[in-house]
């Protein structure tokens, strides 16, 4: 399931069995740490990939990124991958966040 749409994604979470939120940081009408900030508000296991073109949009500078930082990332609910990146980066940050795929399901 996909949206372009940052208001959705509470949603779409609601009505869906969802394992993993893919939110790039830089995105229309919030950012992706915004909807991240409410997404771990209602569900705090959720697994979360941010996608980034900005490295340096994780600078530790600022007090939110720190916590996150020490709260989410260490956890191993949280991930990021930056652009571009190739599949199998892809898939070994997904892997590394909801486990291996279910080879059932190949």
């Amino acid at each position: 399931m996909t949206t372009t749409d940052p208001n959705a994604v509470g949603k779409i979470l609601s009505e869906n069995d969802i394992d993993l939120v893919m939110l790039d940081v830089q995105m229309p009408q919030k950012s992706g740490f915004e909807v991240f900030c409410e997404l771990k508000k209602k569900t705090p296991k959720l697994k979360i990939l941010f996608v980034t073109a900005y490295p340096k949009s994780f600078s530790m500078r600022n007090e939110d990124m720190l916590k996150m930082w020490q709260q989410d990332f260490v956890d191993g609910e949280t991930d990021i991958m930056y652009k571009p990146f190739t599949l199998d980066v892809l898939y070994q940050k997904i892997e590394g966040l909801i486990g291996p795929a279910n080879e059932a399901a190949s």
